[in-house]
């Protein structure tokens, strides 16, 4: 209680400058996407990932070609290369199967799938 009342004359101060801060002026933001529709968001975002995926299938098989030549007859460095390959290659169709089963199920319920 002491405490109140050494320091009433802040408490006062403060009490009256808190109104103030209703006073802010309303800022509003603008929305930087063309659309605020959630599932136009989510097929953009599917498109971006679909589309950095094959970019980075490309990039793989380069690298594993670049390593199964460079592998100068070394079969663990060959097996390394084809098993990358390998690997990309069923990374690529999975990616591919899943836009594929989306489109086909949208078809399918006679929903349009087409992302701007």
């Amino acid at each position: 209680m002491d405490w109140f009342l050494r320091n009433k004359y802040i408490l006062i101060i403060l009490l009256l400058l808190v109104p103030l801060s209703v006073f802010g002026q309303i800022v509003t933001i603008d929305n930087p996407l063309s659309s605020s529709d959630i599932l136009v968001i989510i097929g953009r975002i599917i498109n971006w990932i679909f589309t950095i995926s094959l970019f980075l299938a490309v990039i793989m098989y380069i690298i594993s070609g670049i390593r199964f030549l460079t592998a100068a007859g070394d079969p663990e460095k060959i097996n390394t290369a084809k098993k990358m390959a390998l690997w990309v290659t069923i990374g690529l169709m999975i990616v591919i199967a899943a836009k594929g089963i989306v489109v086909l199920i949208g078809t399918i319920l006679g929903v349009s799938i087409t992302i701007p």
